[in-house]
C-alpha cells in the first residue's frame, strides 16, 4: 500500500510534537537545590568580648552532604559582607563555625549547592558584650572606711561612663555613682577607679551601657563585709 506525502507529513509533525513535549518535560524537572534552605543560629548570643561563640545550622534537601559552606561577616559599622572561613556539611547537612568577634557583627552562611545558584541563609546579629573586671581594695572594711572600686573595660571605651551599682534587698541593683573611663597606654582597654566610703555590708557590680559597637557589659559581683 502506498502512503501519500500528506499522510507522511502528518506522521512527521506528530513525531516532532511528541519529541518536543518529552524534551520540555525533561527540561522542566526541578533542580535538586530548588527547595533547599540554609539555616544559621548563634550560641551564646550575646557573647562576652574575647570569648568564643558557635555559629551552626543545616542545609535542607536530599543532596545536602559534603557541601561547602562559607561564613560571611559584616562587623560594625556594617559596611558590607566579606567571606571568611569555610567548612563542609556532614552526612545530615549540618555545619558549624567557631568565632571570636571583636565587635557586634552580622553573620550569614552561603552553601555552594549545585546545580544552579548557591543557597544563602538569613542574617543574624551576634552581639558582643564588653568585658568588665572589678575589684575592691578590701573586702572586709571597717565601718565608714574608704574603699577603692577599680577595674578595666575590654576593649577600650575611653571617655565612657561606667555605673557602680549596689544590690538592693529585692535583688535589683541601683546605681550609686558613675566613673569616667581612662585611657591605658599600650593596651586595648580602659580603666576606672573610685574611692567610696562603705558603712554597711553590701554587694556591688559595675556596668557599662550598650553602644553601637558593643552590647551592655556587666562585671561579676563583689561583696564588702563591714566588720
Amino acid at each position: 500500500m502506498r502512503v501519500s506525502k500528506t499522510a507522511l507529513g502528518f506522521v512527521g509533525a506528530a513525531a516532532a510534537m511528541s519529541a518536543g513535549v518529552t524534551g520540555s518535560a525533561v527540561a522542566a524537572k526541578p533542580a535538586p537545590n530548588q527547595n533547599q534552605t540554609l539555616t544559621i543560629a548563634a550560641s551564646p548570643n550575646p557573647v562576652v568580648y574575647g570569648r568564643t561563640a558557635v555559629l551552626a545550622g543545616r542545609l535542607s534537601g536530599s543532596a545536602n552532604a559534603g557541601v561547602t559552606v562559607k561564613l560571611q561577616s559584616n562587623p560594625y559599622p556594617f559596611t558590607g559582607f566579606k567571606s571568611g572561613a569555610s567548612t563542609t556539611t556532614d552526612s545530615t547537612g549540618h555545619y558549624a563555625f567557631k568565632v571570636t568577634p571583636g565587635l557586634n557583627t552580622r553573620f550569614r552562611a552561603n552553601a555552594a549547592t549545585k546545580p544552579g545558584p548557591s543557597t544563602t541563609s538569613t542574617e543574624i546579629l551576634e552581639l558582643v558584650r564588653t568585658r568588665l573586671t572589678f575589684g575592691l581594695s578590701t573586702y572586709h572594711p571597717r565601718r565608714g572606711q574608704l574603699v577603692r572600686f577599680s577595674g578595666s573595660v575590654y576593649p577600650a571605651h575611653d571617655g565612657g561612663l561606667v555605673a557602680i551599682q549596689r544590690r538592693l534587698s529585692t535583688g535589683a541593683y541601683s546605681t550609686i555613682t558613675r566613673v569616667r573611663l581612662a585611657h591605658v597606654i599600650g593596651a586595648n582597654r580602659s580603666s576606672y577607679s573610685k574611692r567610696l566610703r562603705v558603712y554597711r555590708t553590701g554587694t556591688f557590680r559595675v556596668v557599662l551601657g550598650s553602644h553601637a559597637d558593643h552590647a551592655r557589659g556587666v562585671s561579676s559581683a563583689r561583696t564588702a563585709r563591714v566588720g
